[in-house]
């Protein structure tokens, strides 16, 4: 369980695999390959592997235009994993090392933005909703209108503040996307 492994839900709709080197534990609802090799991560993520597994996994329908599978080992075991040379698996595992990185960095923006945004201007007790907690895929305007839908508000005085605080956090968001 310790060792350095490739994670993922038992149910998705995109590829959702994940490093992880830092001894962590899944539950019933998701799996992992350990020990697992950076290069096989990459290979798992590519849209070629999606492609295979829609052939070899179990649909669940359409939820948000999107097709849900579910990923039991049984399926995933069938996936093709193509031989590569050492040069080509440390070179991939580079590149999935640094999409990891990268994937982790946008991670923290993501909950850090989204926990003032609830905290600051909804209040801890009300619920915000997906449009809320995908708060980079909302012009300033809509999330204002998001915001008093569920009971929150920005102040006319802290407008800009703000507005200027979710242009920079969007920004670097789409930079590390």
């Amino acid at each position: 369980f310790f060792e350095p492994k490739i994670l993922w839900p038992d149910l998705t709709q995109r590829p959702r695999w994940s490093w992880d080197d830092k001894g962590k534990f899944v539950g019933n609802t998701g799996f992992f390959i350990a020990p697992a090799e950076p290069w096989l991560l990459a290979v798992l993520q590519s849209r070629a592997t999606w492609f295979a597994l829609g052939g070899v996994a179990q649909p669940l329908g359409e939820r948000l235009g999107l097709t849900r599978y579910r990923l039991f080992t049984q399926f995933t075991e069938r996936l093709p994993i193509p031989t590569m040379t050492d040069d080509d698996k440390a070179q991939l595992g580079a590149l999935a090392m640094r999409a990891t990185t990268l994937a982790n960095d946008r991670y923290t923006i993501d909950r850090k933005t989204f926990a003032r945004i609830h905290e600051d201007l909804l209040g801890k007790d009300e619920t915000a909703g997906r449009k809320l907690t995908e708060w980079w895929t909302l012009a300033f305007a809509d999330l204002r209108a998001e915001l008093e839908k569920r009971g929150g508000s920005i102040s006319v005085k802290e407008r800009g503040e703000w507005q200027a605080y979710l242009t920079e956090q969007r920004a670097e968001h789409d930079r590390l996307t």
